[in-house]
Parts: C-alpha cells; structure tokens; sequence
C-alpha cells in the first residue's frame, strides 16, 4: 500500500507519468507498476520517493488521503493539539500516550470521521472534504483493514 501511495504522491509531485518517473529513477517503467501492485520496494527506493514527494517520514497513505502534503501537516496539528488537550483534561493521574503514536493516531481519527460521516449522515457526503469519503473502490479503510488482518 505504501508503494502505491509513493509512487503516486512522487508523480504528482514532478507532474509526470509513470514512464517519466521511471526513467528519473532508472527502473522499468513495469518496475513502477509492480510497486503500484504492493511488490517490494527497497528501503533506498522508498526513500528516493519520500524525498521527491517531500513527504519525509510521513505515511504516504495518510498524505495520499488527506489530498496534499499541507493538508497532512494541517491534521497532524489539529490532532497533536486534540491529544495534547486530551491528555491535560485526563483525570485519572496517569500518562495518556495518544501523542506517541502520532500516525495511528491520525489514521484512526480519519476512520471514525469517515464512520460518522458516511453512515450516519449519507446525505451530507457531498459538502464533506474527499479525505472523510471512503476510497475511490468504495470500501473504507476500516473495512479494508479488518479484511486485511482476519
């Protein structure tokens, strides 16, 4: 899934096809179709691609499904700050870690918004940002990982 969300993310970064990109990297273009399909990418690969989508350490899904590179700095604020108010408002004396995980963090807010959002009120889907709508294929994340792990 990675594969694809970088390969992605690094031609809309260069504004290219798959030959173009290819060709920068030195692969096949059949190369980048078998990242796009889930095949293995070399850590040095993914970091060429990090590095041209300027994604740095970022889930390369999170910033695919949010729709740029600002809009996943703009959530990474907006939930750093939540956990942060979360975390001051616990009354239970211990240490809420909802900063540690930052990514799964932003992950599982997309999942419950696109939970409330699109089964609880259908007929606003279409004023709601396409980060907070299910996936192009139809089936939301949430559904996509519970296949995945069972």
């Amino acid at each position: 899934m990675n594969g694809e969300a970088l390969v992605q993310l690094a031609m809309a970064t260069l504004a290219c096809n798959q030959k173009t990109l290819a060709s920068h990297l030195g692969v096949s273009p059949a190369q980048i179709s078998k990242w796009k399909k889930g095949e293995h990418m070399s850590f040095d690969m993914s970091r060429r691609l990090r590095d041209i989508s300027g994604i740095g350490d970022r889930v390369p899904g999170f910033v695919q499904r949010v729709g740029s590179l600002d809009e996943a700095k703009k959530w990474e604020r907006l939930l750093a700050w939540l956990a942060e108010l979360a975390e001051d408002a616990a009354e239970t004396g211990y240490d809420t870690p909802l900063s540690d995980e930052p990514d799964i963090l932003s992950w599982d807010t997309l999942d419950v918004l696109e939970a409330i959002t699109c089964w609880l009120w259908p007929p606003q889907r279409s004023r709601l940002p396409s980060a907070l709508l299910p996936a192009s294929n139809g089936s939301s994340i949430a559904s996509r990982r519970t296949t995945s792990s069972g």
